[in-house]
């Protein structure tokens, strides 16, 4: 027997995600969200209460496994470039995986902090920015010339990222890994100078 349960709820994501993630989080309505998977309104909010709890339960169901491919990535094994190299295949492989995630965790980004977009990010967001500080304060005990620094590699290099993964997903390209390379060498090149 099939849990219409658990079918509903998943369609009810699936649909929120790839609506937000083409038109925005404050441009779509619940009943258009509701429309789209065929479900009624009040079958939207029995399992989510309201479109704010919609936005946070997408956020937990999609984050948390990134985030866990993301701490594997960021696990320093004292060589600062390696783990570089291992963030943005992860970050690229995601994307081209997951177009429409990584479109919604762009554009929450950008958020007002105080909408209720902004707001529903913000935990994700900051356990996602700590995992790329906490490698670049690690990776600074063997680089003394980067100590003191991380704060301004965690952003850096975060912004780096997410704007060549969004020029991946609009343009549907593959990432070579000598672009991986090139990236990476670059922003190395910046530190090290």
């Amino acid at each position: 027997m099939i849990d219409s349960s658990s079918d509903n709820r998943s369609r009810i994501l699936d649909s929120a995600l790839h609506l937000f993630s083409e038109r925005g989080y404050d441009a779509v309505g619940v009943q258009e969200i509701a429309d789209s998977c065929s479900v009624t309104k009040p079958t939207l909010y029995h399992y989510f209460g309201s479109k704010r709890g919609l936005i946070e339960a997408l956020l937990k169901d999609r984050f948390e496994p990134f985030l866990g491919g993301m701490r594997g990535a960021c696990a320093y094994k004292g060589d600062i470039v390696h783990n570089l190299n291992q963030c943005a295949l992860y970050i690229f492989s995601r994307a081209q995986s997951s177009p429409d995630f990584f479109r919604l965790m762009l554009q929450c980004s950008h958020a007002p902090l105080a909408s209720e977009l902004g707001s529903a990010l913000r935990p994700w967001n900051e356990e996602y920015f700590r995992l790329f500080e906490g490698l670049f304060a690690e990776a600074a005990r063997d680089n003394g010339n980067m100590s003191g620094r991380q704060t301004a590699y965690a952003l850096s290099f975060i912004g780096t990222l997410h704007a060549w993964a969004s020029i991946v997903i609009t343009r549907c390209m593959e990432t070579p890994e000598e672009l991986v390379y090139r990236i990476v060498h670059y922003f190395m090149h910046g530190i090290y100078s």
